[in-house]
């Protein structure tokens, strides 16, 4: 029941602005021969700050589309959401291509501002998404717009923010589900997940779930994520040698759970 009608926002996983052809592009020529298919997690190198508190609020997503548009936006850019109100850009910024190299970093935490200053409010990412480093690079492209006291300077061609930003004007959509890092792995050990649990690199057992959560926080350095999707979770299904009784029962534990995490206020939507 709190599946919410958010189609528009999954336009983002996409990937269809130009800047994110132009990451890609420029990634492959700094370092085209770099091997992206580590199992190694950028989770360790996450650094102690002070946590973004709030989440996307009406609003606040309103008061973003208007300033874009006084600023050149296409006033059809921009929708508002069945069921929950906010104000989205139809085309949002995704983060899921790329080695993880410092420069692909650079050029992300550049290409994510860039997109915000011109007028894009939706972010997507997800916990496995080059091994963890696109939430870090979206947590450092955050605290640069809004002007959270973070030091990119050292990125080259870093952009600069058109304005302070606030947090409850930007949409951020996270996955859990997909296990493919070594801490994100172990945190769901830790928290309870069992060989049972895993198929593959997939996992949507409770404590898989919110391990992933965890750790999305960690890198971004945010109190809340907006919208969490359970990620590819058809397809996982579908592969799963569970009857289908099983695979029910297990959907109805991973709803349960996301619906904790609401309350919690850890995510808002999923």
């Amino acid at each position: 029941r709190r599946i919410r009608r958010m189609k528009h926002v999954s336009m983002c996983s996409l990937t269809a602005l130009v800047v994110m052809l132009m990451v890609l592009y420029r990634s492959q020529r700094i370092n085209p021969n770099k091997n992206s298919n580590s199992n190694s997690s950028a989770s360790e190198s996450v650094s102690p700050l002070s946590i973004v508190k709030g989440f996307a609020t009406p609003s606040s997503t309103a008061f973003f589309a208007s300033d874009a548009v006084r600023h050149g936006a296409h006033p059809s850019f921009y929708r508002v959401s069945n069921g929950t109100s906010h104000t989205v850009s139809s085309i949002g910024m995704g983060t899921s291509r790329g080695d993880q190299s410092e420069e692909t970093d650079a050029l992300y935490v550049n290409a994510l501002i860039t997109s915000v200053n011109g007028g894009v409010n939706v972010i997507d990412t997800s916990s496995n998404y080059r091994y963890g480093n696109a939430e870090l690079c979206v947590g450092r492209a955050l605290r640069h717009l809004l002007g959270d006291g973070v030091d990119v300077s050292a990125a080259r061609n870093t952009a600069q923010r058109r304005r302070q930003y606030h947090r409850s004007e930007i949409f951020i959509s996270s996955k859990a589900g997909s296990m493919a890092t070594r801490d994100l792995k172990q945190r769901a050990v830790q928290k309870g997940a069992v060989k049972q649990d895993f198929s593959h690199h997939a996992c949507f057992a409770p404590a898989c779930i919110e391990a992933s959560i965890d750790i999305s926080l960690e890198r971004m350095q945010i109190e809340t994520i907006d919208l969490l999707y359970l990620h590819n979770i058809a397809e996982q299904m579908s592969a799963s040698s569970s009857l289908p009784g099983e695979i029910t029962r297990a959907l109805q534990r991973a709803f349960e759970h996301l619906e904790s995490e609401r309350q919690r206020g850890r995510i808002r939507y999923y």
